[in-house]
């Protein structure tokens, strides 16, 4: 299994600490001598994980700490999230009044595929022993408050398929190398954080099917290749910093339900300086028409953008009040 940094390891030996206390109790429990070093090492991990998110506070902790399995522990499966040979695969704990951090000991569980923990209260950075989780491909931490660069390594799960660090306080940027580490993501999910930066132009080569991107900090051109992903259905750039057109390539978007850019520095095409609200003169808008046509033809609902800068013939208006998606 993994091997924690001796910073971590030394934390078993001071007294009041979360690992010392998970130590202390996995040495009462009544058949720890029957159990192999796998099984101890998980126990741990799991004992640590809610000693450092205040579990006594929980708002739901059935059977956390009894002489249970661990893969009996409450969670909000519903089911069993181990496997076979009873390794811990889902660690889903959503809406559950978790506070604190995270323990750098969950990296032990390295049979986990799925991370989910949104909804809570956890504070401080992602732990950087994560990197070792290498075959999660759900990992949902949206609506806590987490801090710091999104580590890069978040962006190296090669089985990733849903991607969500919503409603954070994360910082950084997003590295050019996505669609090369996570081949097979659809869902990616960042919004509301402070993310800066640029969108990968290569994002758009991926089987995208929900893409949140809106109130941070991105900078730059939408990358054109945004156009390209045919199961694309929501699209959110509102809220950034970005610059430059709207790409005509949004008309190819089959089954694009949302495409909201308002609130930006994006703008319009060289047009007549005569034709301000009327297209530039040639019945061009600064959203493409071909965009508009997918509103009577397609499945599109909303296109939003800043009216006072650019020109559409089907857009909401940021100016006139809320933007009303899902």
């Amino acid at each position: 299994g993994p091997v924690l940094p001796p910073e971590v390891l030394n934390l078993i030996d001071i007294p009041g600490t979360c690992q010392s206390k998970a130590r202390d109790w996995l040495r009462t429990g009544k058949d720890v001598l029957e159990f192999n070093a796998e099984r101890i090492r998980q126990r741990y991990a799991m004992a640590v994980f809610f000693c450092a998110t205040d579990g006594g506070d929980w708002l739901e902790n059935h059977m956390w700490l009894s002489d249970l399995h661990e893969c009996d522990w409450y969670n909000r499966l519903g089911l069993d999230p181990c496997n076979r040979v009873e390794q811990m695969e889902i660690l889903r704990i959503h809406d559950n009044g978790l506070q604190g951090t995270l323990a750098p000991e969950l990296s032990i569980l390295s049979t986990l595929y799925e991370l989910t923990l949104s909804d809570n209260m956890i504070t401080g950075t992602f732990p950087k022993e994560y990197s070792s989780l290498s075959e999660l491909d759900t990992f949902v931490l949206a609506f806590n408050q987490f801090e710091g660069p999104v580590p890069e390594f978040t962006f190296r799960y090669p089985d990733m398929v849903y991607y969500d660090i919503g409603y954070n306080r994360f910082t950084g940027t997003l590295p050019q190398d996505i669609p090369q580490q996570m081949p097979d993501l659809e869902v990616m999910l960042m919004e509301n954080n402070d993310i800066g930066g640029t969108i990968p132009t290569n994002l758009g080569t991926l089987n995208l099917r929900r893409v949140h991107m809106d109130d941070n900090n991105l900078t730059g051109p939408i990358p054109t290749e945004l156009g390209l992903p045919p199961k694309l259905k929501q699209l959110y750039l509102h809220g950034n910093q970005l610059t430059g057109p709207v790409p005509s390539e949004f008309g190819n978007l089959e089954v694009l339900n949302h495409l909201t850019l308002h609130h930006n520095f994006l703008n319009g095409r060289p047009s007549n300086p005569n034709s301000v609200g009327q297209g530039n003169g040639n019945g061009n808008f600064d959203v493409d028409n071909s965009i508009c046509n997918n509103m009577a033809t397609k499945q599109l609902q909303t296109v939003s953008i800043d009216c006072a800068a650019l020109t559409c013939e089907c857009c909401q208006c940021a100016e006139t009040g809320a933007i009303d998606v899902p």
